[in-house]
């Protein structure tokens, strides 16, 4: 490794604020092969005076104060231990229109740039009504890129969408996937006795929960489950995402008491868990389920999350989905459909041989794509730029 490791600011949320970016971040920084005093981060906040920071936060962005953005550009660009920023990249988290008070930074900073897109979408097709931008969101989209070096994808279907809709020369992008926990597995039924779940079926998911996500459509399956199934439980974890209304989450509970299941056969963990208090009832969990909407999401930590745990995983064909979960890694199901839910539910518990084959597919694949190697080939990049 060479001597003159490089000192790299991140941009981004952080913890301890409750965003899938900002344990993503977490992950890649602290796998990252330099040493700690080189990792530095400005943290984005929705709301100032609100997050405790830990001391590798130098600055603080607030999401709709102009003033900050330019602050922070000023502090980095006088730090001589900061060689190469990184910007971890979704149009919902930065203030203005389509998160363009990114581009004020971007324009006074005077270092280079590696952004990871968490999310591109498509010029030629209108974005998905759950998702938070209209039609102009390409003009953001064109400035980050302009002002970046090198721009960082997930999946390889978004890098080829930024060649051939936003003409970005191949050389400028790279693909790193997603990071995934590199854990051991275990038998789900210790840990079903260690959470008290009882016995039966557990069928999980978890995350921030918001309409996006679809799980009415895994609720209105029970009733059918349980009728083959009859000690099956559906535990959804995590709470509503802080910046979206709590509507969606009462529907939720709502379609549940409509079937008479709430705290019987579907639990509510309202809650934002620890990392091993989800590894313990991803542990748990028969068969995973991410019945999302929308079919552009280019990521998901949760699907990352139940791979290192080796769990048979049920998705809608979203992008991210169908990359990871090819090859058998994993079942599919149509879009805001309960039959073809239940189907691929009772698939898993119906074929245990073939459920475990494709655990065991899944759990090679996060094998290979763990933290640690994530967070090298992040450290490539920055290498590469300066």
């Amino acid at each position: 490794m060479p001597k003159n490791l490089p000192g790299v600011c991140f941009i981004s949320s952080y913890k301890p604020r409750q965003c899938g970016i900002a344990t993503f971040t977490a992950n890649i920084i602290n796998s990252l092969p330099i040493p700690k005093h080189k990792k530095k981060i400005i943290a984005i906040s929705d709301k100032p005076n609100t997050y405790t920071y830990g001391p590798q936060i130098i600055a603080e962005i607030i999401q709709n104060n102009k003033n900050s953005y330019l602050q922070a550009a000023k502090k980095i660009n006088k730090d001589k231990n900061i060689d190469v920023v990184c910007l971890q990249h979704v149009f919902s988290l930065f203030g203005g229109k389509h998160g363009e008070n990114i581009v004020l930074f971007l324009k006074n900073l005077k270092k280079p740039v590696a952004t990871t897109f968490h999310m591109i979408y498509s010029k030629t097709k209108i974005p998905n009504t759950f998702e938070v931008v209209d039609s102009s969101f390409s003009f953001i989209t064109k400035e980050i890129i302009k002002y970046s070096k090198k721009l960082i994808v997930i999946i390889q279907p978004i890098a080829d969408l930024l060649e051939s809709q936003y003409d970005v020369p191949e050389e400028k992008i790279v693909v790193i996937p997603h990071g995934m926990p590199n854990l051991k597995r275990a038998e789900p039924k210790i840990f079903k006795k260690k959470l008290g779940l009882g016995k039966g079926e557990i069928i999980s998911t978890f995350g921030l929960i918001r309409p996006k996500k679809g799980l009415e459509y895994v609720i209105r399956a029970m009733p059918k489950v349980l009728k083959k199934y009859p000690y099956a439980k559906f535990i959804i974890l995590g709470e509503c995402h802080p910046n979206r209304p709590k509507k969606y989450y009462n529907f939720l509970i709502k379609e549940t008491k409509k079937i008479n299941l709430l705290n019987k056969h579907i639990f509510f963990v309202n809650q934002y868990l620890t990392f091993k208090e989800i590894v313990h009832y991803l542990l748990a969990t028969d068969v995973f389920v991410t019945p999302y909407l929308v079919p552009e999401q280019n990521s998901s930590g949760a699907i990352a999350y139940a791979m290192g745990c080796g769990k048979a995983i049920i998705s809608t064909p979203f992008a991210y989905a169908k990359e990871v979960l090819a090859n058998k890694r994993g079942l599919f199901a149509d879009y805001a459909n309960v039959d073809s839910i239940y189907k691929a539910i009772d698939f898993f518990f119906s074929y245990p041989e073939k459920r475990k084959r494709m655990e065991r597919l899944a759990y090679q694949y996060a094998k290979k794509h763990s933290f640690k190697t994530i967070a090298e080939k992040y450290y490539k990049v920055f290498m590469e730029i300066l």
